[in-house]
Protein backbone atom coordinates (compact mmCIF):
# COMPACT_ATOMS: atom_id res chain seq x y z
CA UNK A 1 0.00 0.00 0.00
CA UNK A 2 2.85 2.38 0.86
CA UNK A 3 4.52 1.76 -2.50
CA UNK A 4 1.31 2.52 -4.39
CA UNK A 5 0.59 5.64 -2.36
CA UNK A 6 4.04 7.15 -2.70
CA UNK A 7 4.57 5.93 -6.27
CA UNK A 8 1.32 6.41 -8.16
CA UNK A 9 -0.26 9.08 -6.01
CA UNK A 10 3.00 10.88 -5.31
CA UNK A 11 2.23 11.64 -1.69
CA UNK A 12 5.07 12.10 0.75
CA UNK A 13 6.20 9.71 3.48
CA UNK A 14 4.76 11.87 6.25
CA UNK A 15 1.47 12.43 4.41
CA UNK A 16 1.07 8.68 4.00
CA UNK A 17 1.33 8.09 7.74
CA UNK A 18 -0.92 11.06 8.56
CA UNK A 19 -3.84 9.89 6.38
CA UNK A 20 -6.52 7.41 7.39
CA UNK A 21 -7.16 4.22 5.43
CA UNK A 22 -10.44 5.70 4.18
CA UNK A 23 -8.65 8.78 2.86
CA UNK A 24 -6.13 6.58 1.04
CA UNK A 25 -8.96 4.57 -0.46
CA UNK A 26 -10.62 7.75 -1.75
CA UNK A 27 -7.29 8.93 -3.19
CA UNK A 28 -6.89 5.63 -5.06
CA UNK A 29 -10.45 5.85 -6.38
CA UNK A 30 -9.84 9.39 -7.61
CA UNK A 31 -6.61 8.35 -9.29
CA UNK A 32 -8.39 5.44 -10.98
CA UNK A 33 -11.14 7.71 -12.29
CA UNK A 34 -8.58 10.20 -13.61
CA UNK A 35 -6.72 7.43 -15.44
CA UNK A 36 -9.98 6.12 -16.90
CA UNK A 37 -10.92 9.57 -18.24
CA UNK A 38 -7.47 10.08 -19.78
CA UNK A 39 -7.67 6.69 -21.47
CA UNK A 40 -11.11 7.48 -22.88
CA UNK A 41 -9.86 10.78 -24.28
CA UNK A 42 -6.92 9.04 -25.94
CA UNK A 43 -9.27 6.45 -27.45
CA UNK A 44 -11.52 9.18 -28.87
CA UNK A 45 -8.55 11.05 -30.36
CA UNK A 46 -7.24 7.84 -31.91
CA UNK A 47 -10.62 7.01 -33.43
CA UNK A 48 -10.95 10.49 -34.91
CA UNK A 49 -7.46 10.21 -36.39
CA UNK A 50 -8.27 6.83 -37.94
CA UNK A 51 -11.55 8.07 -39.39
CA UNK A 52 -9.82 11.12 -40.86
CA UNK A 53 -7.08 8.93 -42.34
CA UNK A 54 -9.65 6.58 -43.87
CA UNK A 55 -11.45 9.54 -45.45
CA UNK A 56 -8.11 10.91 -46.67
CA UNK A 57 -8.55 14.12 -44.76
CA UNK A 58 -5.41 15.81 -43.63
CA UNK A 59 -6.28 18.53 -41.17
CA UNK A 60 -3.49 20.84 -40.15
CA UNK A 61 -3.37 21.85 -36.53
CA UNK A 62 -1.73 25.20 -37.20
CA UNK A 63 -3.19 26.03 -40.59
CA UNK A 64 -1.37 26.88 -43.77
CA UNK A 65 -0.40 30.48 -43.05
CA UNK A 66 3.14 31.05 -41.96
CA UNK A 67 4.19 34.15 -40.15
CA UNK A 68 6.52 36.41 -42.04
CA UNK A 69 9.92 36.48 -40.45
CA UNK A 70 10.66 39.81 -38.91
CA UNK A 71 13.62 41.62 -40.36
CA UNK A 72 16.05 43.38 -38.09
CA UNK A 73 17.08 46.92 -38.87
CA UNK A 74 20.85 46.69 -38.43
CA UNK A 75 21.42 50.45 -38.19
CA UNK A 76 18.73 50.96 -35.56
CA UNK A 77 19.95 48.04 -33.45
CA UNK A 78 23.53 49.29 -33.71
CA UNK A 79 22.45 52.76 -32.56
CA UNK A 80 20.55 51.27 -29.62
CA UNK A 81 23.57 49.19 -28.63
CA UNK A 82 25.87 52.23 -28.80
CA UNK A 83 23.42 54.19 -26.65
CA UNK A 84 23.34 51.40 -24.03
CA UNK A 85 27.13 51.12 -24.06
CA UNK A 86 27.36 54.87 -23.48
CA UNK A 87 25.11 54.59 -20.44
CA UNK A 88 27.21 51.93 -18.72
CA UNK A 89 30.72 52.99 -19.70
Amino acid sequence: MFKLATGYLGISFSDYYNTTPRELQLMFQGYGEKQKQETELQEIATRVAIINAMNKKNFKVFGEKKEKSKTVDQDRKSAELDYLKGMFV
